[in-house]
């Protein structure tokens, strides 16, 4: 399975593979936005979002230190691992589950891990083509578009 999905990737642009990891992050969010509206509903006092991010938090400072400790350090140590090597899904799932914890709030946590497999898928991706640059920068950028994305659906709701 990670080889077709591997190999759709290969023959498209960088910006393309961007466009599309943005696009697949922020399809998963909207689909738990119904759940958010009712929550919102249900319970008024709650924050969906979770904590209030200022604009430079959540699309400079979270996207650069959580994709050093989540998806860099953490996909890198498991990479040393050789049971972990050959079980590339599982390193996404630890990374993504250790992502999705560090994000408290009532649906911020399901959002994040399932926004924290495709970046760990992003971030393998390139590191595994020896680009490590790329894929520390792309894993980044994604993520700044998510909590854009987050954001801009949050000031809605409120």
């Amino acid at each position: 399975m990670m080889r077709s999905i591997d190999k759709f990737f290969d023959g498209k642009s960088y910006v393309y593979q961007l466009m599309y990891f943005c696009l697949l992050v922020c399809v998963f969010k909207i689909l738990l936005l119904p759940f958010a509206i009712a929550l919102k509903v249900i319970y008024p006092d709650i924050s969906v979002q979770g904590s209030r991010h200022t604009w430079f938090d959540g699309l400079v400072y979270a996207p650069l230190l959580e994709t050093l400790i989540f998806q860099l350090l953490i996909i890198r140590l498991l990479l040393l691992v050789s049971y972990f090597k050959q079980r590339p899904l599982l390193i996404f799932c630890i990374s993504a589950l250790l992502f999705g914890v560090a994000h408290t709030g009532n649906t911020t946590v399901l959002n994040a891990t399932l926004a924290g497999i495709v970046l760990a898928y992003i971030y393998h991706y390139y590191y595994s083509r020896a680009q490590s640059g790329k894929a520390y920068w792309s894993t980044a950028i994604v993520h700044s578009a998510s909590n854009l994305f987050a954001m801009l659906a949050a000031m809605l709701l409120t």
